[in-house]
């Protein structure tokens, strides 16, 4: 999922960060400070791995970059954590709808797995917006973005996989769910 503020765009970062960086994000928090995530291949290991990165921007108040690196399980137990607090601060619908969105991406995930398809290009968004019908309930539109390489057949079967989940869950029955499933590009 993409939070608020995550953006492409990073400034020079320290030169702390391993080289071996092949992607990274930049979230500028309200307060001003600055985090970048990232992923990083370690290949000259005797076991290859990918990490995944977080790290702040020096400030003159600090005495120490912070950094720390996670395995990809670990960045998604993370992730869920985040998730799960950043829900409770915005009260019960919004708790609803991060849960949703973390179990859709787990669910494309598997799905991607099972087809042999590589998950670093997945994204899942979700946004708010007030439902026309019935008057007051909240609704939630979800988008996923597959990576190219996944076939229009294969998409449609992710959308009708996911479309049943929202079904099974008891937690969008306050909630209109429209789930979007997109290519992230061409092939």
């Amino acid at each position: 999922m993409t939070p608020q503020g995550l953006n492409s765009r990073l400034p020079d970062t320290p030169s702390r960060e391993p080289e071996a960086v092949s992607r990274r994000d930049a979230l500028r928090t309200t307060c001003g400070r600055e985090f970048t995530i990232g992923t990083l291949r370690l290949d000259r290991l005797s076991h290859p791995a990918g990490r995944v990165f977080l790290s702040t921007r020096l400030r003159p108040e600090d005495r120490e970059v912070f950094w720390a690196s996670f395995t990809a399980d670990e960045a998604r137990r993370l992730a869920d954590r985040l998730l799960a607090h950043a829900a409770a601060a915005e009260g019960e619908t919004h708790a609803q709808a991060a849960a949703l969105a973390v179990d859709l991406t787990r669910r494309a995930e598997r799905f991607l797995a099972r087809h042999e398809t590589r998950r670093d290009e997945l994204r899942v968004e979700a946004r708010h917006a007030a439902a026309d019908e019935p008057a007051g309930r909240a609704a939630l539109i979800v988008t996923v973005t597959t990576p190219p390489s996944l076939s229009a057949e294969r998409r449609n079967a992710l959308r009708a996989l996911l479309r049943r989940e929202i079904q099974r869950n008891p937690a969008c029955r306050a909630v209109l769910v429209h789930v979007e499933v997109v290519s992230g590009g061409p092939s």
